[in-house]
């Protein structure tokens, strides 16, 4: 376990280009793509934020603030709103779903299972770390969370992480207590490095990016493991993968390879575009880019560690495909945390992505052109209170932004 673990104790590592491994942006692998049903890869520079028609000035930035919503949650991760509802949904690390209407959290959890989540000890990355909510639940009532589970006796089963699907009880404000079913599990018994977002993409798959648990040496190159890849799950028939996934001898539920901890990932609800925030181990973090209907990639992991290579030399081996932002790790503590790319009511926000640096509490923005990373904005001096614990995102139906500390808060990114 690398010292830097050791620095903040509420929370570890989140949970957690030339031949010669150079630094230019134009490194890739040579695999190819396949037709997922997520479109043909076009874009449309006109949704950037930068040319954004709406925006008086563009490339310029609004003043923002933030607005809190509710606070005294339980180291709150995540912020997800389901179809049809104007209710924002919690996820609470310990193992709780709860439910904020009109600015009140309720009393009754919408799910508990914190008796069932394996955290090992305080430093462990491991809990109730994703949510994701079917397309017809206003109908269906179906949901899925990613976990880390205890061991089972029976059916004997080792600590784990698992993606598990729930229903809504007749209550629409609670779920039922029992587990449908699990759609895919993996063994992980270092508890760091675990990932955790689960999301449905525009193929209408359930996406899940795992960790590689902090192994040495990294499963993330090796292909027959489940650690530091994304997959691609077929929610109606878990048992058989979605057509498209990478093949071969890979486990048959891969889709890209060659990540340490993309704890958060987000697709650009308009140009379809993947953005993945992989945490580093030493030195670099990076942001990782996947245009619609490609994948198969290798995302370099553990050779590469941002655009260079991670044993620190100039020369180790094919770069795989390179991140399109990377940044150095702080001089005390850092951990890169995924967001979004804002779609929201703020014309000059549009397309501009958003996340952040846990430990230090900065907010950072880019806007990609589809060719280049444009238009770094910091924002954070905008807020003007501590983020140092800023964990989480979430995204509303509007398109709207929402801000998760681990000590509790949630909040909603609005014009100042």
């Amino acid at each position: 376990m690398i010292a830097r673990r050791l620095l903040v104790l509420t929370l570890v590592d989140l949970l957690a280009l030339t031949p010669a491994c150079g630094g230019n942006h134009a490194g890739t692998d040579a695999s190819g793509g396949s037709d997922t049903g997520l479109g043909d890869g076009a874009r449309d520079v006109a949704t950037a934020a930068d040319a954004d028609p709406a925006c008086a000035n563009p490339g310029s930035v609004p003043a923002l603030r933030l607005q809190l919503i509710a606070s005294g949650l339980a180291q709150p991760l995540i912020v997800v709103q389901p179809p049809g509802s104007s209710d924002l949904y919690v996820v609470e690390k310990p193992g709780r779903i709860v439910i904020i209407r009109n600015g009140s959290v309720l009393a009754t959890p919408f799910l508990d299972v914190t008796a069932e989540v394996n955290i090992p000890n305080a430093q462990a990355e491991g809990g109730l770390l994703g949510l994701a909510f079917a397309a017809d639940y206003v109908t269906s009532g179906r949901f899925f969370v990613y976990l880390s589970l205890k061991a089972q006796v029976s059916p004997a089963k080792p600590t784990r992480v698992a993606v598990r699907e729930y229903h809504r009880s007749t209550n629409p404000d609670v779920a039922s207590a029992a587990p449908v079913r699990d759609l895919i599990d993996a063994q992980q018994d270092g508890y760091n490095s675990l990932g955790g977002t689960i999301a449905f993409g525009p193929d209408a798959a359930l996406w899940l990016a795992m960790g590689d648990a902090a192994g040495m040496p990294s499963d993330a190159p090796t292909l027959t493991s489940r650690r530091g890849k994304m997959l691609r799950i077929d929610v109606n028939n878990p048992a058989t993968p979605p057509a498209g996934n990478l093949g071969g001898a890979a486990d048959p539920y891969v889709w890209d390879y060659g990540f340490r901890n993309p704890y958060r990932f987000s697709f650009d609800r308009v140009t379809h575009e993947l953005y993945v925030a992989d945490a580093g181990e030493t030195r670099f973090e990076e942001v990782d880019l996947e245009p619609p209907n490609t994948g198969h990639r290798d995302y370099g992991w553990d050779r590469m560690e941002g655009m260079h290579c991670a044993n620190g030399t100039t020369s180790c081996g094919a770069p795989g495909t390179l991140p399109i932002y990377e940044r150095a790790h702080e001089p005390t503590y850092s951990v890169i945390i995924g967001g979004y790319v804002y779609r929201g009511s703020m014309a000059c926000l549009r397309g501009r992505y958003i996340f952040a640096v846990f430990g230090v509490g900065k907010v950072l923005s880019f806007v990609w052109t589809g060719a280049a990373v444009t238009s770094e904005t910091e924002l954070t001096t905008m807020f003007g209170q501590d983020l140092t614990l800023l964990v989480g995102f979430g995204e509303d139906l509007a398109g709207e932004l929402y801000f998760v500390t681990l000590d509790g808060a949630v909040y909603k990114l609005i014009a100042a």
